[in-house]
């Protein structure tokens, strides 16, 4: 009996939406325009009979109908790019280099990366940490991931995942200096700076938190501790030596077995966020695909890495 598909394209834009709660986010994955997105996405909901987001002045939302739907597309997604990978790779043997912050690879992909070794476990990872913008041209590099606001020029690029910001500090140090109700507490803090490059822009300012919270800060915040790497900066406040501003994705381990704490609730948006990079031919090579689904997958689910 032949199977009855919905149409395919419009599978893959509600599947790509639904994951980044995002028509534009959707488009970049699948290099079309949130029009063509959300046409497909109408065309399904009439093909189907129901109603799969209710689109919101401020984003998405999926129905009932939306939630119950997607695990089992990404869950077929996932099955067709690993089966077209080992298909175009046969054994996917062979080195895979891959350019990263050193930041995200210490606090979040190196304690993963077990699963990805236990899923492919012929592919010969090599993780170049550096904080310079990688020249495909010139260097040996399979794929980058990079934290910016967004990526320009000729390469192919997808944005991976968001970041929020905030205020993060030890137990410890919130026990000894009591609790902090608002944000105007935090500046009789100890603050540490992340000062961490990338692109010739701070990614972390505490300055621009407080006037967030519509505070004015004095001249002489920028005094306190600078670290110029968020692996390091987390490690201080880790140790209780201050409170550092937060990066959601790499303090999240830290969050989950207790070592960090938010002494408030506020987050605000991050300007960047990770994007992989490559050029159109690495985008297509076996190894690479392997490597940026299961770096989907890990992004989607988002949940805390094991440590044995």
């Amino acid at each position: 009996m032949p199977r009855k598909l919905p149409p395919l394209n419009g599978l893959r834009a509600f599947e790509a939406a639904a994951r980044h709660s995002s028509f534009a986010r959707a488009a970049e994955e699948l290099h079309v325009t949130p029009a063509a997105v959300s046409h497909q996405i109408k065309g399904l909901e009439a093909w189907l009979g129901v109603t799969l987001f209710r689109r919101l002045p401020n984003g998405l939302l999926l129905t009932a109908a939306g939630r119950a739907y997607l695990p089992g597309l990404t869950d077929g997604f996932d099955r067709i790019a690993r089966s077209t990978a080992e298909l175009r790779g046969r054994d996917l043997g062979g080195r895979l280099t891959v350019s990263v912050l050193s930041s995200f690879a210490s606090l979040w992909l190196a304690p993963r990366l077990g699963r990805f070794r236990e899923a492919y476990p012929d592919v010969e990872l090599f993780l170049r940490a550096e904080t310079r913008l990688v020249d495909f041209d010139r260097d040996t590099v399979d794929l980058a991931i990079r934290y910016v606001p967004t990526i320009d020029g000729p390469l192919v690029s997808e944005r991976l995942m968001d970041e929020t910001l905030g205020p993060v500090m030890s137990p410890a140090l919130l026990e000894r200096l009591g609790p902090v109700t608002e944000p105007a507490a935090l500046l009789d803090l100890p603050l540490i700076h992340d000062a961490d490059v990338t692109g010739g822009e701070v990614a972390v300012s505490w300055r621009s938190f407080f006037a967030t919270a519509g505070l004015n800060p004095p001249d002489d915040l920028d005094r306190q501790m600078r670290i110029n790497d968020t692996g390091v900066a987390v490690a201080a406040a880790v140790a209780g030596q201050g409170v550092i501003m937060g990066r959601s994705a790499l303090i999240a381990d830290h969050l989950a077995a207790g070592r960090l704490v938010r002494p408030l609730s506020i987050q605000i948006q991050a300007a960047q966020a990770y994007h992989l990079v490559s050029t159109e031919t690495g985008w297509n090579d076996p190894r690479v695909l392997a490597f940026t689904e299961w770096l989907r997958q890990e992004a989607l689910t988002a949940q805390p890495s094991r440590r044995e």
